[in-house]
């Protein structure tokens, strides 16, 4: 593993990969750069019926939402002194380099909300609840990691920082009385964020004249109109998105479980390492955290591990079912999940590195998790710094609101109700309803009450395997008893 500092940002996005869809030969690389000026983060909320419920006429549609963000994102950022860092399909990482380019911030966030609302609210006005950004200034690092495939699209940038944590929490917040708000904060010291209404009035002079400046862009003839499923097409053509393949890419699909791994407490213990200078401990530990994610494979002979970017400091990876499987994914819906969780946590905590020595109390290194299964729609979008692949279907927005409630702790296991009803009886018992009637279609599982599941399904194993000792056996083990 080569970890290095560089002298400049546009080392970070230097193609040294093979384009796609192929790998590349050499030492993985994971450089990194420190960084002064403005982490900015957009925010199209998706409502829930087209991300958790998504039927193939949703996905169509999320595809088109996505490609028309997208491009709007590039025209604008064209037009600014900034580049994009991450692409997670609603939400759009932006960095401005520099004090000085706070002055440029707000014009850019009018026009990107002058596009946003014309192409993307505009078009599927039904789909999307709102857009909201926020941004701060400060200092943080840039790391750059290399997929395990070595494409180009599954490399994950993270930001580590105060200044980079922060906007992404605030941006998600309802904010009253505004229609596309916009946050911002000069620095992490200041105690409120300041916000102000970007939203641009269709019905007068200033969207169209901030439109008509973007009118030459070559992407600006690019924009899909609301979409819909023509009942004698095949899935390809039907997902098919955009005139410009250079940019976007066509879906591809599969049927699979998604994983989500998002470790807890993570914006605390940044900005400690931060506020204690502890930073190059933080960033050395970080990168080997990521190194040794991104080797991970379950132990099941079932199913495969198959990369995705990224998003912050949440893993997530596709478990794909092997040849021999494709056709029993029932089976792996009902076997895997809780296996697939506890393999990830047996990896990590086997190979040393279960703690971050920046932190006074070595405290370990927790996640929460969610894992969910379906057809899951894979396809590439393509900026001017470089491609992101990007996912859609039921799995993907079924896990990422699981990761993100409130009132998750460390540990937690969350899965739709969908997804649990698939479990067998010992495991599918052993998840619990959150308090108040929260998050009603969610329920979420403890280490306890993995660890007690765990014990009934080794026992369950070790019986139809005629064996009168259970003691020691590991749900790992007992896996092909289901099938």
């Amino acid at each position: 593993m080569r970890v290095h500092k560089v002298a400049a940002m546009d080392e970070l996005f230097s193609r040294p990969q093979i384009h796609e869809p192929g790998g590349m030969d050499g030492s993985e690389n994971y450089p990194y750069f420190e960084a002064d000026g403005w982490h900015f983060y957009s925010y199209l909320k998706i409502r829930s019926h087209l991300i958790q419920d998504a039927s193939l006429y949703d996905n169509k549609r999320l595809v088109s939402i996505y490609k028309n963000y997208t491009y709007a994102a590039v025209i604008a950022a064209r037009n600014a002194d900034c580049c994009i860092l991450e692409h997670q399909g609603n939400i759009i990482h932006f960095f401005f380099p520099g004090a000085d380019s706070g002055k440029a911030i707000y014009p850019f966030a009018k026009k990107l909300t002058a596009l946003v609302e014309d192409h993307v609210l505009g078009f599927f006005e039904k789909d999307v609840a709102s857009f909201n950004m926020a941004t701060e200034y400060g200092k943080s690092v840039i790391v750059s990691a290399q997929s395990p495939t070595g494409k180009e699209s599954e490399r994950s940038i993270v930001s580590l920082g105060p200044c980079a944590n922060n906007p992404a929490k605030q941006m998600i917040k309802r904010i009253d009385d505004k229609v596309c708000p916009f946050s911002w904060r000069c620095s992490s010291d200041e105690k409120d964020w300041h916000v102000c209404e970007c939203h641009v009035d269709a019905k007068g002079d200033e969207r169209g004249i901030i439109l008509e400046s973007f009118a030459q862009d070559s992407l600006y003839s690019q924009f899909d109109e609301v979409q819909s499923v023509g009942a004698a097409r095949g899935l390809n053509e039907q997902l098919e998105v955009g005139k410009n393949k250079e940019r976007v890419g066509v879906v591809s699909h599969r049927t699979a479980l998604y994983f989500r791994a998002d470790m807890d407490g993570f914006t605390r213990r940044v900005k400690e390492a931060f506020d204690n200078n502890n930073v190059d401990a933080l960033v050395k530990e970080f990168i080997a955290y990521m190194k040794l994610a991104n080797d991970w494979q379950t132990n099941s002979k079932f199913v495969t591990v198959s990369p995705h970017p990224w998003a912050g400091d949440c893993c997530n990876v596709e478990i794909i079912p092997v040849e021999k499987m494709r056709d029993k994914f029932s089976a792996i819906c009902s076997s895997e999940p809780q296996g697939i969780v506890r393999d990830w946590e047996r990896y990590v905590n086997s190979h040393g590195f279960s703690q971050f020595s920046y932190r006074k109390d070595k405290d370990p290194v927790r996640w929460v998790y969610s894992i969910s299964g379906g057809e899951i729609y894979d396809f590439i979008v393509e900026t001017d710094d470089r491609r992101f692949k990007l996912c859609v279907g039921r799995p993907i927005g079924r896990t990422h609101a699981a990761v993100n409630f409130e009132e998750n702790k460390a540990d937690y296991l969350v899965m739709h109700m969908e997804d649990i009803n698939a479990l067998p009886g010992t495991e599918s018992e052993s998840f619990q309803e959150y308090d108040k009637g929260r998050h009603p279609r969610f329920k979420f599982q403890t280490a306890a009450m993995r660890n007690k599941s765990d014990s009934k399904a080794a026992q369950s194993a070790a019986s139809k395997a005629g064996s009168a000792t259970v003691a020691g056996v590991s749900l790992a083990a007992s896996r092909p008893w289901t099938y």
